[in-house]
């Protein structure tokens, strides 16, 4: 008597699987979390950066994805938010989802390459690290070479004594030839500072408990499915 049993390497490539019906529900909720905290829930500008930088908290559900479910889970995130900037931002709003895109690379590479070699806490928090670091050094290139004079083209028709007027009233010495001494040091540095330290520190203490609560669903899916193929085969073997 024959009854028809997966093999071993097929039920491998099956629990391996990355979009499984529970994965694209987390990957679809983090995105929508991410998208509506950039949107939405911005903190009112502070008094010592330039009132075009805005801190928000988009970026714990894209840490979120990286320490549940890996690189993938986590770029699909930044695509995903980066995307919905784009449908519902305003007509420049491609400037901000380029930075957001490029930023949200720079945290969830070094995150994962370091999280997926140490997967403990003190391995998340060194991975958050280095990544503050790296997300730090890329957005001072960005500005420098991307961001700003994108911006002073599209918002200023290259006028950059209007962006100069914006930032002048926190630093009063600020010239043409000196802008980039005083913003790179001065506010990207410190903003992007600001937002990720925080973001960190709330991963750090969310990610355990969440990644436990997603291994118990898995786990009791994984008994519903043994319990349900076992149940198929006695059904086979009685309808013999």
């Amino acid at each position: 008597m024959q009854h028809s049993v997966v093999k071993p390497d097929e039920q491998v490539v099956k629990n391996n699987k990355f979009f499984t019906t529970q994965n694209i529900c987390l990957l679809a909720m983090l995105s929508c979390a991410s998208f509506l905290l950039i949107k939405f829930l911005k903190l009112p500008p502070l008094p010592f950066f330039p009132s075009f930088l805005q801190i928000h908290f988009s970026y714990i559900p894209i840490l979120l994805a990286c320490f549940m479910l890996g690189m993938q889970g986590g770029l699909t995130v930044v695509v995903i938010r980066s995307l919905l900037g784009l449908l519902f931002g305003s007509d420049a709003a491609y400037i901000d989802s380029i930075a957001d895109f490029i930023i949200g690379v720079a945290l969830v590479l070094p995150t994962c390459l370091i999280y997926s070699q140490n997967r403990t806490r003190r391995g998340a928090l060194l991975a958050m690290l280095v990544a503050t670091a790296f997300v730090c050094f890329a957005a001072i290139l960005l500005n420098r070479f991307l961001l700003i004079p994108l911006y002073v083209q599209v918002y200023f028709k290259g006028d950059w004594d209007m962006l100069l007027g914006m930032v002048s009233s926190l630093y009063p010495n600020i010239t043409l030839q000196s802008f980039y001494n005083y913003y790179l040091w001065l506010a990207v540095l410190p903003f992007n500072l600001a937002w990720a330290v925080p973001s960190c520190i709330i991963t750090f203490f969310l990610y355990r408990p969440l990644e436990l609560i997603l291994k118990q669903i898995q786990a009791r899916q994984k008994v519903r499915y043994i319990v349900d193929s076992n149940c198929e085969i006695d059904d086979g073997e009685s309808a013999k």
